[in-house]
């Protein structure tokens, strides 16, 4: 086994660990300070969000458990189908989830009604950190490098991308904008190679 690329996935370990402390407290500032806010009923009345697919699909809010399980099935089979690229779909989504750790501050979006913050965490998402979606970011981005790998066509790509894309929406886990800046944000991150592990490899031969 490369003992190289033990050494880099190990880094990309430790530094999971500092961001999602670090994100654990964000959150839950986020997530008080937004519920503080919304609690207003005058607020709430001036607050109501038109999404185009909220509208016009039902709310399944019973996949949301579902939803939470999605991002983690293609990195599970990149991580065993091979170790390199597992570690390149990591950088790439490691610097998608630092830049929505600001993004998601600058425009609050209310949470849905039945969203309780309590139950909310840094792994499963909250109740307010809406744009953008990081289940959507995940699972778009590992299906771009099985695509570009030749694991995939296509149209598994597309297909997945879209079925995935209405679940979240259709869970009320996320607005339809936040999968669409989502999608913005991988293109651009993944066109550009802006990965964290280019940092790494820096330092790491």
């Amino acid at each position: 086994m490369n003992v190289t690329i033990l050494k880099k996935l190990g880094i990309v370990v430790i530094i999971i660990i500092i961001y999602v402390l670090v994100c654990t407290r964000i959150y839950n500032h986020l997530e008080n300070k937004s519920e503080v806010f919304y609690e207003d009923v005058k607020l709430k009345q001036k607050s109501k969000i038109y999404d185009i697919i909220h509208q016009n699909l039902p709310s399944l809010r019973n996949l949301s458990t579902i939803v939470d399980i999605i991002p983690f099935i293609p990195l599970i089979i990149i991580f065993f189908i091979d170790l390199n690229l597992f570690y390149r779909v990591i950088g790439l989504i490691g610097t998608i989830f630092i830049v929505r750790m600001f993004i998601i501050h600058l425009t609050i979006l209310p949470k849905d009604k039945k969203c309780d913050i309590k139950k909310s965490s840094v792994y499963s998402g909250g109740c307010y950190d809406k744009v953008y979606s990081g289940h959507f970011a995940v699972v778009f981005t590992c299906l771009l490098f099985l695509y570009k790998n030749n694991y995939i066509n296509i149209f598994t790509l597309v297909s997945l991308s879209i079925i995935t894309a209405l679940l979240i929406i259709t869970s009320r886990s996320h607005y339809t904008i936040d999968i669409f800046v989502s999608f913005l944000m991988v293109i651009i991150t993944y066109q550009n190679n802006l990965s964290v592990c280019r940092i790494i490899d820096k330092f790491v031969k």
